[in-house]
């Protein structure tokens, strides 16, 4: 008997939603935010996620009714990687939600500016992630 779902490996994200939706902010990556490399660590591309989502709380007014979300998994796909120096553009957007948790979805697009050690262009930067939140009230329930 063969088994009906196959693995055909990983596979990409779902696309981001028309423009407008969701969303969107940008940001400066710094160079205590890059390895030795210049490449953007992955501890900075999750506080940029976080960062991200406390402004967008703020923009939509949810600060104030549902301030209290626990991260419970998050998946980063870093298919080319962000470099130093450069401005990161990231557009959030949920893709799943109910009453106590939401999916939530950022893209993170950098522009390059060229660097002091630039031979040449660098391709653009390209990051998906997507985070399971939880939505808790002030005692933790």
């Amino acid at each position: 008997m063969t088994d009906p779902v196959q693995d055909d490996g990983p596979q990409p994200l779902p696309p981001p939603p028309s423009a407008g939706s969701g969303y969107s902010t940008s940001r400066t990556v710094r160079t205590g935010e890059v390895d030795p490399l210049r490449r953007l660590r992955l501890d900075s591309i999750a506080r940029f996620l976080q960062d991200v989502a406390g402004d967008d709380l703020e923009a939509t007014g949810h600060a104030r009714t549902d301030p209290y979300w626990i991260v419970r998994r998050t998946v980063i796909d870093v298919i080319e990687p962000i470099s130093w120096p450069a401005t990161v553009h990231l557009q959030r957007w949920c893709s799943g939600l109910s009453t106590r948790w939401a999916n939530m979805r950022v893209r993170l697009t950098a522009e390059h500016r060229d660097g002091p050690d630039d031979d040449g262009p660098r391709p653009d930067g390209l990051v998906e992630t997507e985070a399971f939140w939880i939505n808790v009230n002030a005692h933790g329930v």
